[in-house]
């Protein structure tokens, strides 16, 4: 623990509020190793980080469903299959007549998602287990995140760019 701190920006020596151990329980945002240790209070401060992988997976995937997949289909000659998912999927049909919501809700989830995953300052905590997890966490959602933006990426391509440039390219 570390009782007292100097604290360089302001020069004011910092003190433990009564009733903390040290500076860190009184000032951090999270309390020193040993109260981790103690209460294992991090894992509660640590965000489901597995949670918005899955979630900026899924509202990107989406978008694939609503437009990609229906494309691909009708081009391998396969419109019978897409006009069967849309009679009995209504939800399909909701998402392709929406897809300007569909396309902006989804754009405003992965941003969100950018902000806390890169947010500045983000730390893991102290305790070597404990931040392993968060390493491997953050590690974990990244990756789901790019692999997000990229399904996010070809579909839009694939709603909104496609017929311009095939148009343009004479195909």
């Amino acid at each position: 623990c570390q009782y007292f701190y100097d604290c360089t920006n302001c020069g004011v020596l910092l003190k433990p509020k009564k009733g903390d151990c040290c500076v860190f329980c009184s000032y951090g945002t999270i309390p020193c190793p040993p109260i981790q240790k103690e209460k294992r209070v991090v894992m509660d401060k640590i965000r489901k980080p597995r949670q918005w992988g899955w979630l900026i997976l899924f509202t990107s995937s989406a978008t694939l469903v609503c437009c990609v997949l229906p494309i691909v289909l009708v081009s391998l000659g396969m419109g019978a299959i897409v006009a069967s998912l849309y009679g009995n999927l209504p939800f399909l049909t909701f998402l392709g007549i929406h897809k300007l919501w569909t396309f902006g809700i989804t754009a405003f989830i992965l941003a969100m998602a950018a902000c806390a995953l890169y947010r500045p300052n983000r730390t893991c905590p102290a305790d070597p287990e404990l931040a392993k997890a968060c390493t491997s966490a953050h590690k974990w959602n990244s990756h789901l995140f790019w692999i997000s933006i990229l399904l996010w990426g070809i579909s839009f391509f694939a709603a909104y760019l496609l017929l311009p440039v095939t148009r343009w390219l004479g195909l």
